[in-house]
């Protein structure tokens, strides 16, 4: 498919709910979706699911359910959720229905429960645990599904770092401890000849008046271009451009995306945004009131592929397919999903927006 304006390339998918059970088929429709508009792969989230942070019985970050028939130890730190009734586990239909559409997958090995999905003292020690559990899962779906080695071309590497005051502190051990030995780990797996790519996905939040002790932007760069030098192995990041909830304006993300791509430049990466689908929901909502998750308006989404488009080179994935883009799963995403394939092909045209930041609220200061 041709497409002459900015779009997605690939697009988040997150495992639960009514989609782990999801037949072939099914799975078979939503990647033909995927093609239909433009995009190319998706990133799955997680074949291991974290389900609580108990650490009994050798469980390092808790326990976790499997999408698929993990063999890893100890046994009673994961488990494989029941397959369907013929046996057959969710991520191999996924996969099976991803190859029938020539749609690429990105797998998130694992994603723990909380307080492990994020760091956590000593912090290298738990890095270095992370980074085990991801290589020896990546390792342990490679085994199982040989079938589908072609599929699988990345390592989505699940800790969602922003610019924070305290991950400065980490970027070392971040990049030497987890990043890197991962990234090392799971090429090694995949095996000379092989393009994996292994990425992140942080976020970057503009408004200073609201965390007056965030990194500026220009500081922010400089820390991933740190992580860069000290991690050669791991590749490219997709800034999340914070526009669902915490209410970044166009300006911001822009700030953001010019220091972020002098420093990808300098580090010999490419560069991508995370083009974020929802809106706090019902609205007005934005960061700190919280409120639930709904598609945003086609207009909001394009005006947001315009802005970042320059930045990244034409590179962006978004959060998230099923709850926001899907034709199959509500009438809300299939709406947006109609919207968004009318822009693609050109056949619809989008109102434009006059304001550069979310309908309805003052720009931000720094």
């Amino acid at each position: 498919m041709s497409i002459s304006v900015p779009h997605l390339q690939g697009v988040f998918l997150s495992l639960g709910g009514a989609n782990r059970n999801f037949s072939e088929a099914e799975w078979a429709n939503e990647f033909a979706a995927m093609r239909r508009v433009g995009i190319t792969f998706a990133a799955v989230r997680a074949a291991l699911s974290g389900t609580s942070n108990s650490t009994k019985g050798g469980c390092v970050l808790g326990t976790f359910n499997a999408y698929y028939p993990t063999t890893l130890t100890p046994t009673g730190c994961y488990t494989p959720l029941p397959a369907n009734p013929e046996g057959d586990y969710t991520l191999r239909r996924l996969l099976a229905g991803a190859a029938k559409n020539a749609v690429r997958v990105h797998i998130t090995p694992a994603m723990p429960h909380s307080p492990f999905a994020w760091p956590h003292q000593p912090v290298e020690s738990y890095f270095g645990a992370l980074a085990d559990l991801q290589a020896n899962a990546f390792a342990d779906l490679w085994t199982v599904y040989p079938e589908y080695r072609s599929t699988i071309v990345g390592v989505y590497t699940a800790l969602e770092e922003w610019n924070s005051v305290g991950w400065t502190k980490y970027n070392q051990s971040l990049a030497e401890c987890y990043l890197e030995p991962l990234a090392a780990r799971a090429r090694n797996i995949s095996g000379p000849g092989t393009q994996l790519q292994i990425w992140a996905s942080p976020y970057y939040v503009g408004n200073l008046t609201l965390h007056p002790t965030a990194l500026t932007a220009r500081d922010y760069a400089a820390y991933w271009k740190r992580v860069w030098q000290l991690s050669p192995a791991f590749d490219w990041i997709a800034l999340q451009d914070s526009r669902g909830w915490q209410g970044n304006s166009d300006q911001e993300v822009a700030a953001a995306l010019t220091e972020l791509r002098e420093a990808a430049r300098a580090s010999g990466r490419p560069l991508w945004s995370n083009v974020e689908l929802f809106e706090g929901w019902p609205q007005p909502c934005m960061y700190p009131t919280q409120c639930g998750r709904h598609p945003a308006p086609i207009h909001r989404i394009v005006k947001q592929l315009a802005n970042e488009d320059p930045f990244v080179e034409g590179r962006h994935v978004a959060w998230e397919w099923g709850s926001c883009l899907s034709p199959y799963t509500n009438a809300d995403t299939a709406a947006l999903y109609h919207d968004y394939a009318a822009y693609v092909s050109g056949t619809s045209p989008v109102p434009p927006l006059t304001d550069s930041a979310t309908p309805g609220l003052p720009p931000h200061t720094d």
